[in-house]
């Protein structure tokens, strides 16, 4: 198992009380727990917000997780997005 970092970030702040750390066993298992974070982080947004999960494993960045909350007339969407 590896161990991997998952520091996220709302509407562009640091949000470090959301932050993880995860044992996975590959950066592909790293980036689903990712975007599950993302999307139940998102859910409780305001409309047109935005969620950025960022993935490292020790000090270097592995990827972006982005996630827009978009609410219209009939309900939420999201958009989802990779770095």
């Amino acid at each position: 198992m590896r161990c991997f970092h998952l520091d996220v970030h709302c509407d562009g702040q640091a949000c470090s009380e959301n932050a993880k750390v995860i044992e996975a066993q590959s950066l592909a298992c790293a980036r689903e727990e990712s975007v599950e974070l993302a999307l139940s982080l998102a859910r409780d947004l305001e409309p047109t917000s935005e969620v950025m999960v960022y993935v490292r494993e020790e000090s270097e960045t592995g990827f972006a997780a982005r996630v827009l909350a978009e609410k219209g007339r009939v309900g939420a969407s999201f958009v989802l997005r990779f770095r």
